[in-house]
């Protein structure tokens, strides 16, 4: 009698979405033998939680590749499914290479089903049919309002390449999605490559011609590259010979000599995303004698290169736009008095041609789609909507008011142009002259000389230049910032051993308690007399030890404590501080940049005094508002002030999430909650470099990254069970990929080996910038085991005792570890949900 065959048992929800890509549940071992025999590839898991070890043992015994992306189990409240998320499924999803491919949520239906209606969507179905069949897989056959809503508005990036499938758009090319925005590199650099300077076809023309200037960039890029490359290696250090070799390297270019002036810069470091670490030296050198900037100069590019010239209109029309979209066009101390347009104007021009800009347009026109709905979701509201919002927000009012806090002092000190101020006070020649620290690339820091003609860190240097051609550079010395840092913070402790550090020269101090304990012996600082102190405030005293003082007084007190504090910096290190004083850490935090530099601002610790503050206050100078919020708030609801936003407080309410609406309420009345001092959650070390692209060179910086961040967990005495490596390729596109470790790891070379392994699987890759980040933290003592701890346990004489140690250091070999990939968050804004 021959035994049955085991049952193929497809998993809950089995079904096909096109040839080579099938939906469904959770897999489990069950279902694995029907998986089998799909011969699938991928597998993606689309869950709240990493997959379980017997998927990942089914995967990796198949040789299957596992993708896991987070996603939230489906309510009826909201998509779980983030944009980002769904876009980064449908890159993976539309790549030939990839299929025969499984996706899976825990059940099946909703979150499976918003991620095929987004591939649907990307294949131009009706949405009549697209929601039919979502709806054939939910529980009751029906849509939420929020799943169609998430489809009409779904406006992400999709990356389309040659490997696509022939089901996704019947094996033709769709050069221009009507409803989406695909982004098809081959297609469009064959484009580039198959027309000359005047639209004709190009017969074989070999590489001389380019359609665009960013086809002409990279080109001049790559051959300056090739020409430079072994010229710099072999230099020795010094201006005048590093000059030469640049000189030389140009003149190895094809190009008319036009093409060396400082627009070839400019586009040159931009388009191959040449951004160096901060902690890596920059060349020392002013390039402005082998690129001129003369108006004849810049004329005869204009000519060279077949540029159409723009009105004044039409520039003020490009340099707001630009405004909108760099960070390094906002206001910074010592910028008052900058011609605004003048700076947006030369930023246009000297970055409209670069992979940095298409990108920001790219963004910008994501930001006014996002304004475009808003607005339509706003003229939807009615009367009574309206109504009913305004109390229930004004309910939420009341309890803030009722909540707020006003018997804290917080002081948040900021150093002055930090980098610059440490070189000018190493070399005072620095100190009557434009300077920035850092290089052509990028702008660490500038001096107040150098802000003067609006150049400001954060901006690379090369327009730095083209604003102040006079603009002196040297290179970042990170070890000795760093040095003198620790001698500011040794201040900051005497008076706050908690303080807070922000970064290498900023920090916030809690002085409340500082002050109770120790207003008497700065009453003479601050004009008070003991008499009149005692009498006016009637010194109730709690077990003796707190005494209260009028809010006058503790203000007085306070300024009195952080002119202390910054005279003591300034006595062990020479350099000067700004500082803000107020009730809670937001307050001042915009508080420390009143009065730059070496000055300090005091805001009454009063309700009213603090509403009248935030109520002109431009939402651009509120903490973890930056340009993308800053234009939602002017062009969907027209607010500019902390006043506008309390004004339009039920309509932020009907607009936006209800996580960032509460947050922006909470910032109209300057009443957020106050932050407790928590544990640290995670640890990383990023840097930013060249492009490279070279697996050895890429493997030899995560090692650099990892000795690092090794250092930093040693010195919290913490060990991580989750390791991330963050990247950002030359397009200027930010991903991490991340694995869950059974053990706590700690060392360099630990952290090293799982880093590189989650590189590894990513190339090839073209990189410019690399991090790795330590999460889920434990202590060392008591999340670990030594190699030590387990010899001597499995020498001991009781044999039970050894197979236990066995056992347990069985259990704590990590299993084939799953990587889960995210778009990882690069601002407060994002933070915050905006």
């Amino acid at each position: 009698m021959n035994a049955t065959a085991p049952a193929l048992i497809p998993p809950f929800r089995f079904s096909t979405v096109q040839q080579g890509l099938y939906r469904g549940s959770y897999p489990t071992l069950k279902n694995f033998r029907f998986l089998r025999r799909l011969g699938l590839k991928t597998v993606v898991s689309v869950i709240p939680e990493p997959p379980t070890s017997d998927l990942a043992d089914f995967c990796g015994n198949e040789k299957i590749t596992l993708h896991h992306f987070y996603a939230e189990k489906f309510t009826s409240d909201n998509v779980t499914v983030s944009p980002a998320t769904a876009a980064q499924i449908l890159e993976i999803v539309v790549q030939q290479c990839n299929l025969p491919l499984y996706i899976h949520c825990l059940d099946g239906a909703n979150v499976t089903g918003i991620v095929v209606m987004v591939l649907r969507k990307l294949q131009n179905w009706t949405k009549l049919a697209t929601v039919s069949e979502f709806c054939r897989f939910t529980r009751d056959h029906g849509v939420e309002k929020d799943e169609s809503e998430y489809l009409a508005v779904f406006s992400e990036e999709i990356v389309v390449t040659a490997d696509a499938p022939q089901w996704l758009w019947n094996g033709v090319r769709v050069t221009k999605h009507p409803t989406m925005i695909v982004h098809q590199p081959d297609l469009e650099l064959a484009a580039a490559n198959s027309l000359d300077a005047a639209g004709n076809p190009n017969n074989g023309a070999p590489n001389l011609k380019w359609e665009t200037e960013v086809e002409k960039t990279e080109a001049i890029l790559r051959q300056f590259e090739e020409a430079s490359r072994n010229r710099i290696g072999d230099a020795v250090e010094g201006s005048e010979e590093v000059e030469t070799i640049i000189e030389e390297a140009l003149q190895d270019l094809p190009l008319t000599r036009s093409l060396e002036a400082l627009d070839l810069a400019g586009t040159l470091f931009w388009s191959g995303g040449a951004f160096e670490s901060r902690e890596e030296l920059h060349l020392p050198i002013d390039m402005a004698s082998t690129m001129p900037h003369n108006d004849a100069d810049a004329n005869s590019n204009a000519a060279t290169n077949g540029e159409e010239h723009l009105t004044k209109t039409e520039a003020a029309a490009a340099a707001t736009a630009t405004s909108a979209m760099f960070v390094f066009t906002a206001d910074k101390a010592g910028m008052k008095d900058v011609d605004k347009q003048h700076v947006q104007e030369v930023v246009h021009k000297m970055s409209k041609d670069s992979n940095f800009y298409q990108k920001s347009l790219r963004d910008n026109e994501k930001v006014e789609q996002r304004v475009a709905a808003m607005r339509e979701k706003l003229a939807t509201l009615t009367p009574t909507q309206q109504l009913r919002l305004q109390q229930e927000v004004d309910a939420r009012v009341v309890q803030l008011e009722a909540s707020r806090d006003l018997s804290h002092t917080v002081v948040v000190v900021d150093m002055d142009m930090f980098y610059a101020a440490v070189e000018m006070r190493d070399n005072p020649k620095l100190r009557d002259i434009p300077l920035a620290v850092g290089g052509l690339n990028m702008i660490s820091t500038t001096n107040y000389a150098a802000r003067k003609h609006g150049v400001r860190a954060a901006m690379p240097g090369f327009i730095g230049k083209e604003l102040c051609p006079e603009l002196h550079f040297v290179p970042v010395d990170m070890p000795k910032y760093q040095r003198v840092a620790a001698e500011i913070r040794a201040v900051f402790a005497d008076y706050d051993p908690g303080f807070e550090a922000f970064s290498v020269d900023e920090a916030c101090l809690d002085l409340t308690e500082f002050v109770a304990k120790n207003w008497h012996q700065y009453a003479a600082d601050a004009g008070l007399s003991m008499e009149d102190e005692s009498k006016d405030s009637g010194e109730e005293e709690d077990s003796g030890l707190v005494e209260t003082l009028t809010t006058a007084r503790r203000e007085a007190i306070a300024s009195a404590i952080v002119r202390e504090i910054r005279q003591k910096i300034f006595d062990c290190t020479q350099l000067t501080a700004s500082a803000g004083i107020a009730v809670n850490v937001m307050l001042a935090k915009i508080c420390s940049d009143m009065n730059k530099p070496n000055g300090q601002y005091t805001l009454s610790f009063t309700r009213e005094s603090v509403l009248e503050f935030i109520r002109d206050l431009p939402v651009r100078k509120i903490c973890g508002v930056g340009k993308v919020t800053e234009k939602v708030l002017n062009e969907a609801l027209d607010i500019h002030t902390g006043g506008d936003l309390f004004a339009q407080r039920e309509k932020i309410f009907h607009i936006f999430t209800e996580k960032t609406a509460v947050w922006l309420l909470q910032t109209s009345l300057a009443a957020r909650e106050r932050r407790e001092r928590t544990e640290r959650k995670s640890f990383s070390r990023e840097r930013t470099f060249r492009s490279l692209n070279d697996p050895q060179q890429l493997k030899t910086k995560c090692k650099e990254i990892c000795v690092m961040l090794a250092k930093d967990l040693e010195k919290a005495d913490k060990a991580a069970k989750n390791v991330a490596f963050v990247y950002k390729n030359t397009d200027f596109a930010r991903a991490s990929r991340s694995v869950s470790l059974a053990s706590a790891v700690f060392t360099a070379d630990d952290l090293y080996a799982n880093a590189v392994e989650l590189l590894r699987r990513e190339l090839p890759l073209t990189l410019r910038l690399m991090g790795v980040r330590a999460s889920s933290l434990v202590s060392r003592r008591h999340g670990t085991s030594t190699l030590t701890n387990v010899v001597q346990d499995l020498n001991c004489a009781d044999s039970k005792k050894r197979q236990l140690v066995i056992k347990k250091f069985a259990e704590h070999i990590p299993e084939t570890p799953v990587v889960m990939s995210s778009k990882s968050v690069d601002s407060d804004e994002e933070r915050n949900g905006i």
